[in-house]
């Protein structure tokens, strides 16, 4: 029996540890394309230089933004919440903004 206030038994809530962990490799698709957009920028940076992966990085972010306007939004439903518009400009400002800022650093 439960005391009086309390929740009936079947009315708990269930134990954090229900929900088993997620596997690196059960993200999707577009999550690991953007993993391994960053594991490459930092293999460029380590090899080559800030210049050379700011034009990596930058570059996909200008992709992005393209594919974003390409793909429907019912093919990515987490991208149901913005426009693409909107979605779009930031990514192609923040690409062409990281490519240009790269290139102005001092010993770039």
């Amino acid at each position: 029996m439960n005391p009086p206030g309390a929740p009936a038994d079947d009315a708990r809530a269930p134990a954090d540890d229900a929900r088993a962990p997620v596997s690196p490799l059960a993200v999707g698709p577009v999550r690991r394309v953007a993993a391994a957009v960053l594991v490459v920028t930092v293999v460029v940076v380590l090899r080559w230089g800030v210049a050379p992966a700011t034009l990596v990085l930058g570059s996909f972010l200008v992709v992005a933004a393209v594919v974003r306007l390409l793909v429907p939004a019912a093919r990515i439903p987490s991208l149901v919440v913005r426009s693409r518009f909107t979605d779009a400009t930031v990514l192609a400002v923040l690409g062409v903004g990281i490519v240009v800022f790269g290139q102005l650093a001092p010993g770039a």
